[in-house]
């Protein structure tokens, strides 16, 4: 088979608890055959997504980051923006936001993320995910389109009222962790990132796999032909993977990858 993509989500899937990648990932990654696209595919920032991807593979690299926002090439070059937020809108969901108590906010373009300079313990918070976030004085600074907005509060209630204020329903909304909620533009999602990477590609459905463990990797594996969860995944994930695999701490991703490999090489 000779064109085929793999799509691995980060924290939870292809990372470790320690957010380390093993070396018998890498190890099964470079002995896929050749021709096999393997694609980071996460929320996380693409210079963090970049990162990990030159360390699974050099020869590959890869992305689809900011959960579908932004596809970047093995050189690191910006092939596609999913979608992006108005001026407008950005204005007034920070006006929104600013409405509640204890709430920080984070924006990111298609290269980097940004806080402004009374958010800065966001930045802090996600360093370790995410690197550094630059510190503007307003979002208004911000010159790049803005493709996904986090927010973060240490009290996961106010972030459930935030969720269901009508003003959101414009826009793709849903919590990575009971601390973190994540807005984006409607229509941009993993799985629409997923199905420009494959069309852009020539790659097939049946020649598309994908690995996942949380609820945003949804529409991820309604675009590829064989998906797999490992058993650390939501109740919801495991229920849509055609397969389960291990713990994200017990091999899980090794387990999928020599699955496909062995798919690949009989095809």
């Amino acid at each position: 088979m000779p064109n085929s993509a793999i799509f691995l989500d980060l924290d939870g899937t292809l990372l470790t608890s320690k957010l380390t990648i093993p070396t018998e990932s890498k190890l099964q990654t470079r002995a896929l055959p050749h021709g096999s696209r393997v694609v980071i595919c996460t929320g996380r920032s693409s210079a963090s997504a970049r990162k990990m991807a030159v360390e699974l593979d050099p020869s590959r690299g890869d992305i689809i980051a900011c959960n579908g926002g932004v596809i970047m090439n093995q050189t690191g070059e910006v092939t596609h923006v999913g979608g992006q937020f108005r001026p407008s809108e950005v204005s007034a969901l920070v006006k929104l936001v600013g409405k509640y108590p204890n709430i920080q906010i984070g924006f990111y373009t298609p290269t980097r993320w940004y806080v402004t300079a009374q958010h800065t313990d966001l930045s802090t918070q996600l360093e370790r995910y995410d690197g550094p976030a630059k510190t503007v004085t307003s979002h208004n600074d911000i010159e790049e389109p803005i493709i996904k907005i986090l927010v973060s509060s240490g009290q996961p209630e106010i972030l459930q009222q935030l969720r269901d204020l009508p003003e959101l329903s414009a826009f793709d909304c849903f919590f990575t962790y009971a601390n973190l909620f994540e807005i984006m533009p409607t229509g941009v999602s993993k799985g629409a990132a997923v199905a420009w990477f494959l069309a852009e590609h020539n790659i097939p459905h049946h020649a598309a796999f994908a690995v996942g463990d949380g609820d945003n990797d949804s529409s991820m594996f309604q675009e590829v032909g064989t998906s797999f969860a490992p058993m650390n995944a939501s109740e919801r994930i495991q229920k849509l993977a055609d397969h389960i695999v291990a713990h994200h701490d017990c091999g899980g991703v090794v387990e999928a990858l020599r699955f496909i490999t062995k798919e690949l090489r009989h095809k």
